[in-house]
């Protein structure tokens, strides 16, 4: 519920304040319950000696998704991506992403489109949810997956990724490093949030 209430909230002084002002294990607990792109944009407000304390405390898994993200400079689409997203091979059927869809606990604005990836994480398509709900369950996802992507590399500026929202009107925008190998998303709520403030 604290981890919650702190994403919901608009001022992020008012965020840091909060988060200071519980002991390292439960800051570190609520950390962990946070989307990895809230829980770094909470981070990047604090002092760098509480911050570091905080992530030396954090889950080992956690904590790699929230360095990941650190590494990327204020105003880029890496610094909005979240790691939150579903991907599966080419040759899984609808069964097993409907499946895997059902399993997870993302928010929704993170599960609007089901990736296509190899086994190195290149991705090769993109799915809807409508795509999974309209088609047989055995069909594999490479019969269904879109290959003309639209898509954005983490170095690029936070306006580029805008433009690309107004123009497609899409949900969510997949990040890809240069080799094409999936690194996050950005949703459409943390575009909103970036260019908002």
């Amino acid at each position: 519920m604290a981890a919650d209430t702190l994403e919901e909230m608009d001022d992020s002084r008012l965020q840091a304040a909060l988060i200071e002002s519980a002991s390292a294990d439960k800051a570190s607990d609520i950390l962990e319950e946070m989307a990895p792109d809230e829980a770094t944009d909470l981070l990047a407000d604090l002092p760098e000696g509480r911050k570091q304390n905080l992530m030396r405390t954090m889950e080992k898994p956690s904590r790699d998704a929230v360095e990941e993200l650190l590494k990327f400079s204020e105003g880029t689409a890496g610094s909005i991506m979240t790691k939150d997203f579903i991907a599966l091979p080419k040759d899984r059927t609808i069964g097993d992403a409907i499946e895997e869809v059902r399993k997870t606990t993302y928010p929704l604005e993170c599960i609007s489109y089901l990736y296509v990836t190899d086994p190195k994480g290149f991705l090769l398509g993109v799915a809807t949810l409508r795509n999974l709900l309209s088609a047989d369950r055995a069909t594999p996802l490479k019969k269904i997956m879109n290959v003309h992507l639209i898509k954005i590399g983490p170095e690029e500026d936070i306006e580029d990724a805008a433009k690309l929202f107004r123009k497609y009107k899409f949900m969510a925008l997949p990040v890809v490093d240069p080799l094409n190998i999936l690194q996050g998303i950005i949703t459409l709520k943390d575009i909103m949030e970036a260019v908002m403030e």
